[in-house]
C-alpha cells in the first residue's frame, strides 16, 4: 500500500499553529518523531504519539512510500473506531454526495481500513473527519514528550512499537489560555524520511505613534493625547469551522480611553473597516481588560493583516515614578483546529461546549511624565513663605496638577474660590475675609479626570505657595518651561525675572525606561522621594535699592557733588563778605 500523504504536506502542515514537525532519519533500530518549536511559540507542550496501524515492512520514501503487513496498533480502539467510521454521516464529497461511512461499509480489517485512507488522502474533509474519529477512540500512547517553554524541540521515542502509522497530537487540556496553540492532528507513516511543516501562532505588536514613528515609550504632559497602534494578523483559518480573533487592551489609571477614536484596518487598506465589522466591549463586558475589540467573522480575514489605532489621554492619576504609565495588549484566538467551535464571534459561554482558545504574550508600552516643586522662603531666615503667586508656561502645560489638584475656572458651575495661601475653598468671601481671596468673583470646579473633553485652555496654571512655601507643578513632558512670580508675599519683593526650567528625557525603547534631567538655568535639580524635581526661591523684605553702578547711584553722586560745591561756594562768599566788613 502506497502512502503518498500529499494532504499533509499540502493541507495539514500548512495549518499548524504551534510548531514544525519533522520525521528525522533513523538508525535501523530506532524510531522517533521530533517536534520542533517555531520562533514565536512561547508555550510549553505535551505531545502524544499513538500507533494506529503497525506495519511489517516499509519501502521507499516520501510520496513513494509503500507499506505491507498492516495490522491494528494498540494506539486505537479498533472495534470502536471501525464502528464509528461506518456510522458517520458526514458528507465528504458534496459533488457526489458521498458520506464518510459509506466508504468503510465493507471494511473488516486494518489493511482494508488503511486502503480506504490511502485512496482518499487527497480529500481534506475526509482526512479531517477521519482524524477526529481516531482522536475520539484512542487507546494507549506509544510515547509522550514534554517540551518546556525554554526547549526548542522534544523527541517522541516509539522504538518499542516500531514501524507503523502514527497519530500525533497535543495532549488534551494542555494549551488552554496559553500563548501557543494545538497542532492539527498528524497521521504519518514512520519511515526513512524528513518532513518539515511550518506555521505560526498569531502575533501581536503594540506601539505608540509619535511624530509619524512607532515607539515603545514616550513622555507626555497631563492632558496630552497619546495615539496607540496595534499590528497583528489573522492566520490561515482553513482548518477551523470558526475562528475567534479578539484584541485585549488594558490601560493604567493614568490613561483615559477614547472609544470614539478607534479605527480598524484590514489587508493594508487605507480605509478603516465599518463599525459593523467589529464590536468594542468595555466595562464589565470586557472582563479583566479596559476594552476588547472582537473581529466579527474572522475566518473571512484569513491571511490578512489587521491594524488598530486609538487614542488615550494622560490624566491626573498619572504615575510619576519609574513605573510609568503602562498600556498592555494581547490577542485571544482559536487554537485547536480539531475542535468544533460553538460560539459565534467569541467562545461559547456554555460549559459543555468547551471552546478552546489561546492568548499571545502581553505587549506593553509606557508613557512617562514628571513634575517640579518650588519652595518659597525668606532670603534671610529661610522661613517658608505663603501667598506668593506663580504662573507656569511652556511646551507641556496642558493641564498641570497644582499642589496635587486640578481646578478649572467656571463662573457658571464653579463652587470653589482660590485663596492666597495656595488652597481652595467652597466658602464665599465676606467683608472680613476678602483679603484672603485671589478673587471674590472667579469660581472654579475640581477636575476629577483630565480627558479629551476637558478644555485645556481654561485649566488653571496659576498657583499660590501654601503655608509650607511649596508650589508643585505635576504632569510635565520633556520641554522648556517658564515660571513667573506674579505677586510676592505681603512685605516682600517680587522676583525681578522669570525662572527657566528645562526638562529632558532619555528613553530606552527596549527596556521601556526613562531617565529625566531637569535643570534650572545652569543648576541640575534632584528629585525627592515624591519624584518631583525641587528648588528654592527666595524673597527679601523692604525697598529695593538701585544696584552698584546703576543710574540711581550716579544721580546720588552728582547731586551730592553739587551740594558740596554749593556749600563751598557759600562758605567762600561768606568769608569774603566777612573780610570786607572788617
Amino acid at each position: 500500500m502506497k502512502k503518498t500523504l500529499r494532504l499533509y504536506t499540502a493541507v495539514i502542515f500548512t495549518v499548524f499553529m504551534v510548531m514544525s514537525m519533522s520525521v528525522t532519519a533513523f538508525a535501523a533500530d530506532e524510531y522517533s518523531i521530533t517536534m520542533k518549536r517555531v520562533a514565536n511559540d512561547t508555550a510549553a507542550h505535551t505531545y502524544e504519539a499513538f500507533q494506529i496501524f503497525s506495519v511489517s515492512k516499509i519501502t521507499g520514501t516520501g510520496d513513494n512510500t509503500t507499506v505491507s503487513g498492516v495490522e491494528w496498533g494498540d494506539g486505537v480502539d479498533d472495534t470502536a473506531l471501525l464502528a464509528a467510521l461506518k456510522a458517520d454521516t458526514t458528507v465528504i464529497d458534496t459533488v457526489n454526495n458521498v458520506t464518510l461511512g459509506s466508504l468503510f461499509d465493507s471494511c473488516t480489517t486494518a489493511a482494508g481500513t488503511a486502503k480506504v485512507l490511502d485512496e482518499n488522502n487527497g480529500n481534506v474533509e475526509f482526512v479531517k473527519r477521519f482524524s477526529e474519529l481516531v482522536n475520539a477512540n484512542l487507546g494507549t500512547a506509544a510515547a509522550t514528550g514534554n517540551m518546556a517553554a525554554a526547549d526548542s524541540s522534544v523527541k517522541l521515542d516509539v522504538t518499542t512499537k516500531g514501524k507503523g502509522y502514527y497519530f500525533v497530537k497535543d495532549k488534551d487540556a494542555t494549551q488552554q489560555s496559553k500563548s501557543g496553540a494545538y497542532t492539527k492532528y498528524v497521521l504519518r507513516v514512520l519511515g526513512q524520511e524528513e518532513i518539515k511543516a511550518k506555521a505560526v501562532v498569531p502575533t501581536l505588536d503594540k506601539k505608540i505613534v509619535e511624530s509619524g514613528s512607532e515607539v515603545s515609550a514616550n513622555t507626555a504632559s497631563i492632558g496630552d493625547t497619546v495615539t496607540f497602534r496595534i499590528n497583528t494578523a489573522v492566520p490561515d483559518t482553513s482548518a477551523y469551522n470558526k475562528y475567534y480573533f479578539i484584541i485585549n487592551d488594558t490601560l493604567c489609571n493614568g490613561l483615559t480611553f477614547d472609544q470614539t477614536s478607534v479605527k480598524v484596518y484590514a489587508n493594508g487598506s487605507a480605509s478603516a473597516l465599518g463599525s459593523d465589522a467589529y464590536t468594542i466591549k468595555t466595562g464589565a463586558d470586557a472582563g479583566d481588560y479596559t476594552f476588547q475589540i472582537v473581529l466579527k467573522n474572522a475566518k473571512s480575514y484569513s491571511g490578512q493583516d489587521i491594524k488598530v489605532e486609538y487614542n488615550a489621554v494622560l490624566n491626573q492619576n498619572a504615575d510619576l515614578t519609574s513605573t510609568g504609565n503602562p498600556n498592555t495588549a494581547s490577542l485571544t484566538f482559536s487554537n485547536d483546529p480539531n475542535h468544533e467551535y460553538k460560539g459565534d464571534n467569541e467562545p461559547s459561554e456554555t460549559p459543555s461546549d468547551g471552546d478552546v482558545t489561546g492568548k499571545t504574550p502581553d505587549i506593553q508600552t509606557k508613557t512617562f511624565t514628571t513634575g517640579i516643586k518650588l519652595t518659597k522662603k525668606d532670603g534671610e531666615s529661610g522661613t517658608p513663605l505663603a501667598g506668593a503667586k506663580f504662573r507656569i508656561e511652556g511646551d507641556g502645560v496642558n493641564a498641570v496638577i497644582i499642589n496635587r489638584a486640578i481646578y478649572k475656572k467656571d463662573n457658571t458651575n464653579g463652587t470653589y474660590y482660590m485663596l492666597k495661601d495656595g488652597t481652595f475653598t467652597d466658602t464665599a468671601a465676606t467683608t472680613a475675609t476678602r483679603d484672603k481671596y485671589d478673587s471674590t468673583t472667579d469660581k472654579y470646579v475640581l477636575v476629577n479626570t483630565v480627558d479629551k473633553d476637558t478644555q485645556v485652555a481654561s485649566l488653571n496654571n496659576i498657583a499660590y505657595s501654601k503655608s509650607d512655601g511649596i508650589v508643585s507643578f505635576v504632569g510635565l513632558a520633556a520641554g522648556d518651561y517658564t515660571i513667573t512670580e506674579l505677586e510676592a508675599p505681603e512685605g516682600y519683593n517680587k522676583l525681578a525675572s522669570a525662572i527657566t526650567i528645562k526638562v529632558e528625557a532619555q528613553l530606552d525603547q527596549t527596556a521601556k525606561t526613562c531617565t529625566w534631567t531637569v535643570t534650572k538655568g545652569t543648576e541640575t535639580l534632584t528629585a525627592g522621594t515624591d519624584n518631583l524635581y525641587a528648588f528654592e526661591v527666595e524673597n527679601n523684605q523692604g525697598i529695593v535699592l538701585p544696584g552698584t553702578g546703576g543710574m540711581g547711584t550716579t544721580v546720588f553722586y552728582v547731586v551730592g557733588g553739587l551740594l558740596i560745591l554749593c556749600a563751598g561756594a557759600l562758605l567762600v562768599t561768606k568769608i569774603r563778605t566777612s573780610q570786607k566788613n572788617k
